[in-house]
């Protein structure tokens, strides 16, 4: 989507993965770079998950980087408990640009097979002038 005003513009970009799988293991992890924004506009770092097989049972979601002597900076932390239909299992953080960001899915001890699809990346703003 680009919207332009006057002697300026602006694009939504998105640099997004799919995915679709079943959690047969407590955690998964989802790791991307945020190398797609050369001129480092703002971005966010995200997700929008559709979770189902869930009754009884929570999702921890973490969206986390590293420091540069390798500590964990959580950006963000969201619990899902239950079924979240049409993507309603939603969260985003600021990015920062050319560091790896990751994702942390963890279930609650005792939780079955939980299915898990969707969507997360990278959503920043291209500025134009001219």
């Amino acid at each position: 989507m680009t919207i332009s005003a006057g002697n300026a513009s602006a694009a939504i970009v998105k640099n997004e993965e799919k995915v679709s799988f079943t959690m047969t293991e407590n955690q998964k992890e989802f790791m991307m770079s945020d190398d797609s924004n050369p001129n480092r506009f703002p971005s966010q770092f995200g997700y929008r998950f559709t979770i189902f097989d869930a009754e009884g049972c929570t999702i921890h979601a973490r969206l986390f980087r590293l420091s540069l002597s390798g500590n964990e900076i959580t950006l963000s932390q969201k619990d899902f408990t239950g079924n979240h239909f049409d993507f309603s299992a939603t969260d985003q953080a600021e990015a920062m640009p050319y560091k790896n960001h990751y994702l942390e899915l963890t279930k609650d001890q005792g939780c079955g097979e939980v299915k898990v699809k969707g969507l997360y990346g990278y959503q920043f703003d291209e500025l134009y002038e001219y």
